[in-house]
């Protein structure tokens, strides 16, 4: 099984990060991990990089800082797959695989759209969507309680290292009663953090398409630090 962490940040995008993108190889290599998912904060979440680019060009800032650690990457057999984090509204955050740069290049408008419209674009281009830390308590999040609506997601981050005990356990029990799939992410903003949480796959993905067709499968154990959090019983990975 191959390790894949599935939420990371790095400073050259996202304002929050400590590490640079080209760190992280070397330390999933020290810790036996495959490889990983950038998930930069996107245009409406805490990104790095200046909103009043033109779009294109900040689409490429965006670019940029995960081409070099995907370059790097190659080079040492750590795959390095390209997503997003951005914020909806209300301080909720959702993340996005399985989309590449381009994609979102072409969609001019993806600043302004609504969750509802993000969902769209995002299945439409084949990706997979997912509401992060969905109950996460911070003080710039109007509402920690309102429930994901389910009809708009793929799955839901049912673990997130960065997360309180009681906030990830609330995802627990609403991925229950909501029978629907989930993930583990790191929310990895330094090296010291990655290595504790992700999902486990049969196999290299290789590319981003390639990982949404096992999240779609359901093809994946989660993978979560349980010196820091002790769920019991492990949440099934459902499609």
């Amino acid at each position: 099984m191959y390790k894949y962490e599935m939420h990371l940040h790095s400073k050259g995008t996202s304002a929050c990060g400590s590490a640079e993108s080209v760190d992280y190889i070397e330390r999933a290599k020290e810790v036996g991990y495959a490889g990983m998912v950038f998930t930069n904060h996107f245009i409406r979440g805490n990104t790095a990089i200046d909103r009043d680019l033109p779009w294109k060009e900040f689409v490429e800032f965006y670019r940029q800082d995960w081409l070099v650690a995907k370059e790097l990457g190659d080079k040492h057999g750590i795959d390095v797959l390209f997503g997003v984090e951005d914020g909806y509204g209300a301080g909720k955050e959702c993340l996005i695989y399985g989309l590449l740069p381009e994609d979102i290049a072409e969609c001019e408008n993806f600043r302004n759209m609504p969750i509802a419209e993000i969902s769209a674009f995002v299945r439409g281009k084949g990706g997979f969507i997912v509401a992060a830390h969905p109950f996460r308590v911070r003080g710039y999040i109007k509402n920690p309680d309102a429930e994901p609506d389910m009809s708009l997601f793929d799955a839901i981050e049912v673990y997130n290292r960065g997360n309180m005990p009681e906030d990830n356990l609330k995802a627990e029990a609403f991925a229950k009663k909501c029978g629907c799939a989930v993930i583990s992410g790191g929310d990895t903003h330094s090296t010291g953090g990655f290595g504790f949480a992700g999902i486990s796959l049969p196999e290299i993905m290789g590319s981003e398409k390639r990982l949404v067709e096992f999240l779609k499968k359901g093809d994946y154990t989660l993978l979560y630090d349980e010196n820091k959090n002790d769920f019991g019983e492990k949440l099934p990975s459902r499609a």
